[in-house]
């Protein structure tokens, strides 16, 4: 065990101005959390180049004498693919507090349960900058009460302070006053008097934002024959403003972009600039920027860790590449290839990341009908060993898939767009992506509505809608599952009609409206008999027993749990075993309800399906709540809140949070 303090936090930024008010706050929140005796938490919010890195940097400087046990940082790069992170920082967290590599537990629990062993009597300071989950922070905060951690938002995480007291700090852009002393500071106050009018303007121009504004005082430092009003005028032409920050030579941004290109050899220097390629979401992986340039896998992982090496992109875990906008930028403007190549550049990334897709969706969802029908057979370029490799493919590409989805569209690949969304759905729906759903239906269902597809336009409205219903925006649901009852009649296909229906009843069912709902669903059973497809059957079944008392539920649940038991449709077996539970809570079989949805839960913890995996749990807390257990239900409710939490599902989150308050906490 080492005896030296960690010391990770970097120093503050020596020109950083004015967020007075801001830091007053912190410290004070900072101050009256330790007088309480607990963790005191900061999290600063803001858009990009708005410095709430460096806010965060200098509020550590000025805590640094309350926290003498050791400063640990993390950068969690804003990055929703990288799954491994938290249990990387981990790793670091513990080796900086003595612990030896050969030590670390593999797992991230057990990680996180050591990291708390050990700093459970420390005063620690964590800074934990660009965190896209309230769920990051709760798994890297030390384990002891006198502890302090500061968050800067990639994402909005207001769910964070269901946890425990946390104190969130919102970052305006520099008032007047702090942008012109940030230039006094650079430049000195005499260049600012000479040149105020100009350098006011500029500003302006800049928005405000720290980060340009920075930007501008480096570049007037460094040519200080270069009067302010010549960079105004730059400024002021939109089409040039960019560009005006990348001139000169040391504190230009292009310049520093083309010295380190110039270190880099072929294979790097093509991978470098087919990183400005569309679409992309600047993450890379070896395999596409591969399929891009023709060029063996192997050669451009050595590109790709060699761009690493100048800076000019970051290794993320999983062999995955982040590229910033700046850098993609400068890759796009320098790149040599002529418009034609890079539009043959473009469909190669489309058919990888499109063809991953359709491989993927065989293997998650190999009983989904919708694929043979809308996806005609072809030689897929990309395969996936397993389903679980197909799981990580989806998850590693995310963000570049949506892109490309949107990329496709306004190029008027309107097939394509289309197709991919029927691709994306099993994804989507399983992980409850629900914002990338909607966004990319949208295109979808303007695709196929400019195609005059009318079964592809039923088919994606019907997804939407459950998407909407997901979210329990039931007018919107009810909307687009009445679209696409409209369009599938219009083609007079009873499967989609069976689809939008049974969407219908279940928003209907989900408004209150029970006998309406009720209908849908009988109609739904009806159109799956005369389809004579088992599974259709088996899911109609299901749907329609939600809305019926247990009596009438439970045989039809029973017919269809054989059903998917049969057919090893595990998830959908565990789906039905959840309203077995509920049904036989509802009847007052309180074992039987406890003993079912045991089972649903340990089925649906196994497949990741977090939601589904939530619905159990609350419906066990229900449960144990009706069984007098008030210390059970309280634990089942919680989990399931976190989970909620974790997905942004409000609704559901507010209502397990009432559950929550009507059994009390027994820790009280």
């Amino acid at each position: 065990m080492t005896s030296t303090l960690p010391e990770q936090i970097p120093d503050p930024n020596p020109h950083f101005v004015n967020q007075v008010t801001v830091l007053d706050t912190a410290m004070a929140a900072v101050r009256r959390a330790r007088a309480e005796g607990h963790q005191a938490t900061v999290v600063f919010g803001g858009g990009p180049g708005i410095g709430k890195t460096a806010v965060a940097l200098m509020l550590a400087e000025r805590a640094r004498e309350l926290y003498p046990d050791g400063r640990l940082f993390a950068r969690l790069n804003g990055d929703l693919d990288d799954e491994g992170i938290e249990a990387a920082i981990l790793g670091d967290f513990l080796q900086e507090l003595g612990e030896g590599r050969a030590d670390l537990p593999d797992r991230l629990d057990a990680r996180r349960a050591r990291f708390h062993s050990l700093t459970k009597d420390k005063r620690l300071m964590v800074l934990l900058d660009g965190v896209v989950r309230a769920g990051q922070v709760r798994m890297l905060v030390p384990g002891g009460a006198g502890s302090l951690v500061i968050v800067t938002e990639a994402q909005p995480l207001g769910t964070l302070a269901a946890h425990g007291p946390a104190t969130f700090l919102d970052l305006a852009p520099l008032e007047d006053t702090a942008a012109l002393a940030l230039f006094e500071r650079v430049l000195g106050e005499t260049e600012v008097a000479r040149n105020r009018t100009a350098i006011e303007e500029i500003i302006q121009l800049c928005d405000q934002l720290p980060l340009a504004l920075t930007v501008v005082a480096a570049l007037l430092r460094r040519f200080p024959q270069r009067p302010a009003e010549r960079l105004l005028r730059d400024l002021r032409d939109e089409r040039r403003r960019v560009r005006a920050l990348s001139r000169g030579d040391d504190v230009s941004v292009a310049a520093a972009f083309n010295l380190a290109k110039s270190r880099l050899n072929d294979t790097a220097l093509a991978c470098y600039h087919a990183i400005g390629s569309q679409p992309s979401s600047g993450t890379w992986s070896a395999g596409a920027l591969a399929t891009a340039l023709k060029l063996p896998e192997i050669d451009v992982e050595d590109g790709l860790r060699d761009l690493a090496e100048a800076r000019l992109a970051e290794e993320l875990t999983g062999e995955r590449y982040l590229v910033r906008d700046l850098v993609r930028l400068h890759a796009r403007d320098t790149d040599p290839a002529e418009p034609e190549e890079r539009e043959r550049r473009s469909e190669r990334l489309l058919r990888h990341w499109f063809d991953g897709t359709v491989a993927a969706d065989q293997l998650i969802a190999p009983a989904r009908p919708w694929r043979a029908r809308f996806l005609p057979a072809q030689r897929l370029v990309v395969r996936h060993a397993d389903r679980e490799a197909a799981w990580q493919w989806l998850h590693r590409e995310r963000a570049n898939l949506r892109a490309a989805v949107e990329y496709a569209y306004s190029v008027g690949e309107d097939v394509l767009v289309a197709r991919w969304c029927v691709a994306l759905w099993p994804f989507y729906e399983s992980g409850k992506l629900l914002d990338e759903l909607l966004a990319t239906h949208q295109l979808g269902r303007a695709a196929a509505t400019r195609l005059g597809d009318a079964a592809l336009a039923s088919l994606l409205a019907t997804q939407a809608g459950f998407a909407h219903y997901l979210r329990r925006e039931v007018d919107e649901a009810i909307t687009a599952f009445d679209s696409a009852v409209d369009q599938a009649r219009e083609t007079g296909d009873r499967e989609l009609e069976a689809s939008a229906v049974e969407g219908l009843g279940l928003a209907l069912h989900t408004a209150g409206r029970l006998s309406d709902a009720r209908d849908q669903l009988s109609r739904n059973l009806e159109l799956a008999t005369a389809i004579e497809n088992p599974r259709r059957i088996a899911l109609a079944r299901m749907h329609l027993a939600k809305a019926l008392p247990p009596e009438a539920a439970l045989p039809l649940l029973d017919q269809a749990g054989s059903h998917f038991d049969a057919h090893s449709e595990t998830v959908n077996a565990a789906k039905t075993d959840t309203w077995r539970g509920i049904k036989h809570l509802e009847a007052g079989a309180l074992d039987d309800a406890e003993h079912t949805l045991a089972h649903a839960l340990a089925v649906m913890a196994q497949a990741r399906r977090r939601f589904d995996e939530a619905v159990a749990l609350e419906a066990l807390g229900d449960v144990a709540a009706s069984a007098g257990r008030p210390e059970l239900a309280h634990e089942r409710y919680s989990e399931a809140l976190t989970i909620f939490e974790d997905l942004r599902f409000a609704l559901n989150s507010d209502a397990v949070r009432g559950k929550l308050t009507a059994v009390g906490n027994p820790d009280e």
